[in-house]
């Protein structure tokens, strides 16, 4: 279990919020994961995978921002450009799954 926030911070002001991983197939839940406003979601996504039981070779992936609906299948986005806040909750869903109605944000 990973418990410090991933990469350095961008800039020396950048505090880390906790957002929440949810593996919208399975139902994995990963609470309090540290991250920068500046982490892309693909980097949460190669850091937390293997914890979430999703397969990084599956090729698609749909991000979704449960608080605000939005969806995106763009690695570079980074947390503040989707709007996770903290206590929020990124839903991730690889290609085997069925992907949400969302709003995209890209």
């Amino acid at each position: 279990m990973k418990n410090e926030a991933f990469y350095e911070p961008m800039a020396v002001t950048e505090k880390t919020i906790e957002i929440n991983l949810i593996n919208k197939a399975s139902g994995v839940y990963f609470p309090g994961v540290p991250v920068y406003e500046a982490n892309t979601l693909g980097q949460i996504l190669g850091e937390y995978a293997e914890d979430l039981g999703i397969d990084l070779h599956a090729g698609k992936y749909i991000f979704e921002n449960r608080s605000t609906g939005f969806s995106t299948a763009d690695f570079q986005v980074t947390v503040k450009e989707f709007g996770l806040q903290n206590g929020g909750e990124l839903v991730l869903l690889d290609e085997g799954g069925v992907a949400g109605t969302g709003t995209s944000c890209s």
